[in-house]
């Protein structure tokens, strides 16, 4: 068993349900107005394609798609998400929102969004993933998708204690919540 999926893996994988958390968190960006969403994904996206998976699935049922300058597999970094930024930014059509793979993304993404003049929630709506920034005290305003880390443990527990003779290479999803907060709230107007 792993903390994480591998489709083809005979092992079986439990995770937080990054496909249906992203799914749920573009629908409200789409929900308040948002038809230019950019997407920042991890430098390796086959590690995880869930997330960008579920963000694709709510584009494509409203009809809309992403343009190809407006998502980056990118590092860790904050000197490439603030090149990313920079450059979407100055678009004849840029983004009107901006995910983040995961909450810290999005820290490095609002720091840079700041520095250019922008209005997080404002000018601006800006998510993560994780709700990271929130329990470490980073930022009370960034929405993002909750998942309790111990229902993983208490999954993975029910599994090893009643399914670990069933179906191998199967994918256990744990619930996610959508945290909505200021920098997301604000319907767009235009």
């Amino acid at each position: 068993m792993l903390d994480h999926y591998i489709e083809g893996n005979q092992l079986t994988g439990i995770t937080e349900d990054g496909f249906g958390g992203m799914k749920q968190l573009t629908q409200h960006l789409i929900d308040q107005g948002h038809k230019r969403i950019a997407f920042m994904n991890i430098s390796n996206p086959d590690y995880n394609p869930w997330k960008y998976k579920g963000f694709l699935a709510a584009l494509q049922e409203n009809g809309l798609q992403v343009a190809p300058s407006h998502v980056i597999n990118v590092k860790h970094t904050k000197s490439d998400i603030v090149d990313f930024i920079d450059k979407i930014m100055s678009e004849p059509l840029p983004p009107t929102a901006i995910i983040g793979f995961d909450d810290e993304r999005a820290i490095f993404a609002k720091d840079a969004l700041i520095k250019m003049g922008y209005k997080i929630g404002i000018d601006i709506a800006l998510a993560g993933y994780g709700d990271n920034a929130w329990k470490k005290d980073i930022d009370k305003e960034l929405t993002s998708i909750h998942f309790d880390i111990n229902k993983i443990g208490e999954a993975a527990t029910q599994y090893l204690f009643n399914d670990v003779n069933a179906e191998k290479g199967k994918l256990i999803t744990v619930k996610t919540d959508l945290m909505i907060r200021k920098s997301t709230a604000q319907i767009l107007s235009s």
